[in-house]
């Protein structure tokens, strides 16, 4: 009966440096080499974004949004618009990844297109906690230019 306890832990503890390994092998947002000054300055946002989440000073990455941005809460949750995100959800989420030590990585996009003022942005994310459980998925970031300055217009999971 010990045996196969330790026997589980040791694959549980197997299993999480393995997701660990491979997603912290995997190409970043950072190695992305970026084509024009527009694929720039989206990354960039992204890149910003990204910071923010792994400060836990939420609240900064507000003005990478359009004021009627609209974001769904978690794979599968309720699309609400920034505000709503920023009075009812925020606070909470970016307690419970301060709790549990999250880190917020975003992979190498893995579809990046420009038409005009517009852009849309397929992109793989991994956060993991300090007892290195990892979560990944995608999102659809779709981006306008306002004022020569890009923005996130709508952020869902895939």
């Amino acid at each position: 009966m010990v045996y196969r306890r330790i026997a589980i832990f040791m694959a549980v503890c197997f299993f999480g440096l393995f997701i660990f390994v491979t997603v912290s092998l995997a190409e970043t947002i950072n190695d992305y080499k970026c084509n024009n000054d527009d694929e720039a300055a989206i990354v960039g946002v992204l890149k910003e974004y990204q910071r923010i989440i792994n400060s836990y000073k939420w609240i900064d990455y507000l003005p990478l949004f359009t004021n009627d941005a609209m974001v769904q809460t978690e794979p599968g949750g309720k699309i609400i618009t920034i505000k709503e995100y920023k009075d009812n959800v925020l606070d909470q989420n970016q307690a419970k990844f301060e709790k549990y030590g999250c880190e917020y990585i975003f992979h190498v996009p893995e579809k990046l297109t420009i038409q005009g003022d517009e852009a849309k942005v397929v992109i793989g994310r991994a956060f993991s906690t300090r007892k290195g459980n990892t979560n990944l998925s995608n999102l659809t970031v779709n981006f306008i230019k306002v004022n020569d300055t890009w923005k996130m217009k709508e952020v869902l999971h895939n």
